[in-house]
């Protein structure tokens, strides 16, 4: 991570690191700038004006380049600094000036705007590592958020419009199917639209794809923003979009209720195995689980346990099935006792 003490608004927007904290937050990059926000408090509205435009860019057009950016920002500021003494008329004569000076203004002109905008005009709701939170929508509609969640939505839904959320992390939806067959559209980072009329799924949003799966009624998936390329799921399916540049797309049956059991208020496995018990783990404590032996992933556990003891569930299934099990950092590894 490069000094970001002397950014300016256009630094922060142009910087990539920013942006992939943005768009793409992990805990690694999630820590650092919340340090860096609390030790550079007269940078938090620069930030936030930054991160409205870079949201702008997200949920509604490409990227603008990075380089580009940067390229306009620095021609405005050697021509300043080369220039002190020339007369503004001049400066604004020249044309590159006067368009990088209308880009700046526009910047932030739009960056205002959407941090007005959002404010007051839509709902954000997040949550920590190791909570859920329950959201109702506009349309009586239950969205439950996993632990380091967020969602955001419109206040107020037109009728003639579709309701739309937009989704970083993992949550349950339980969906209201409305009279006009109005849609209902979960949008993820990667781009993913899952559009729905009334139906319960579970849309997990992680670092290396987007994963969807069915309770109930019906959904269309458009990948990549491209109506024409879309999947349709039936209940007990789960369907893998990866990150990758080859959106590689994986569909099967499940059981369902499997990927959405940590929306209660306690752990209940029903004859699980524990590839899911350790997707559990990482989703609500953000550990990375590991296996000495892909066999272990195959063992059976049934159990209810209290949701946010982590070191119960742990001994739980070390003593269930005569496993060793070290935590360490934010790792898991589970392996065999040596006898």
């Amino acid at each position: 991570m490069r000094d970001y003490k002397h950014f300016s608004t256009i630094d922060f927007i142009a910087d990539q690191d920013f942006i992939n904290w943005v768009k793409y937050p992990t805990p690694e990059n999630m820590t650092f700038w919340e340090s860096w926000l609390s030790e550079n408090p007269d940078k938090a509205t620069m930030v936030a004006i930054a991160r409205e435009v870079v949201n702008g860019w997200q949920h509604h057009t490409p990227n603008p380049s990075p380089e580009a950016i940067s390229e306009v920002w620095g021609k405005i500021q050697h021509d300043i600094s080369g220039n002190q003494h020339r007369p503004l008329i001049k400066l604004l004569n020249m044309p590159y000036i006067r368009y990088a000076a209308i880009l700046v203004c526009a910047l932030i002109a739009t960056s205002v705007y959407f941090l007005i905008y959002s404010q007051f005009n839509t709902s954000q709701y997040s949550t920590l590592e190791g909570e859920t939170r329950k959201v109702a929508l506009p349309d009586g509609s239950l969205v439950v958020l996993n632990a380091n969640s967020s969602i955001e939505f419109s206040k107020d839904w037109e009728k003639d419009q579709a309701r739309e959320v937009f989704l970083k992390g993992e949550a349950y939806f339980s969906i209201i199917h409305q009279k006009n067959h109005q849609k209902f559209i979960v949008n993820t980072p990667e781009h993913l639209q899952v559009e729905v009329l009334g139906t319960v799924f579970t849309v997990s949003e992680k670092v290396n794809g987007t994963r969807v799966v069915l309770n109930s009624g019906k959904i269309k998936l458009h990948l990549n923003d491209k109506a024409q390329s879309s999947l349709l799921m039936h209940p007990g399916e789960l369907v893998e979009v990866s990150k990758d540049l080859s959106n590689k797309v994986m569909k099967r049956k499940v059981v369902a209720e499997e990927y959405s059991e940590w929306k209660d208020s306690e752990f209940l496995f029903d004859n699980s195995s524990l590839e899911i018990v350790a997707r559990t783990i990482e989703n609500n404590f953000n550990y990375k689980v590991k296996f000495a032996n892909d066999s272990l992933k195959e063992r059976r556990i049934t159990l209810r346990l209290p949701k946010k003891n982590l070191d119960l569930l742990l001994l739980a299934i070390g003593e269930m099935h005569d496993l060793k099990i070290e935590k360490h950092n934010n790792k898991i590894l589970i392996s065999n006792r040596q006898r």
